[in-house]
């Protein structure tokens, strides 16, 4: 299993639990809550340099990771009912989890939020001392 397919899912909010004894298998707490069989799979390249994976049945998801590319997908696995083997690409495109963004951005980011938040809170006082004096 390739860390990279880890990474992307908890960065993106769910929930993994690894199994004992490891594997390519495991169950997933999705963003609404459900808890959720995946097995976790890297897709190969062939001569016509395209990333295809083998479907893997009894599974809800199939986490995938496309050395390629660096880029990995979460995909229900009613999407591939009745297909052997996948191509990912833009067919896939809405299961694609997006690269996350640097640490240093989203602490930036946090800091700006925090610094907004204190200046509405100062201009809500503000506003209410005026209210007061009125």
């Amino acid at each position: 299993m390739h860390p990279l397919i880890i990474s992307r899912l908890i960065e993106s909010g769910y929930q993994v639990f690894f199994p004992i004894g490891g594997g390519n298998e495991l169950l997933v707490r999705d963003l609404d809550g459900e808890i959720k069989t995946c097995v976790a799979r890297t897709a190969s390249t062939n001569d016509e340099h395209s990333s295809v994976l083998k479907n893997q049945t009894g599974f809800d998801l199939i986490a995938a990771y496309d050395p390629a590319t660096k880029n990995v997908w979460i995909i229900p696995s009613n999407v591939l009912e009745n297909m052997t083997a996948i191509r990912l690409g833009r067919k896939y495109e809405e299961y694609l989890i997006p690269e996350p963004v640097s640490m240093e951005y989203r602490d930036r980011r946090k800091d700006r939020v925090r610094y907004y938040d204190s200046l509405k809170e100062k201009a809500s006082k503000l506003g209410k001392e005026h209210e007061e004096n009125d």
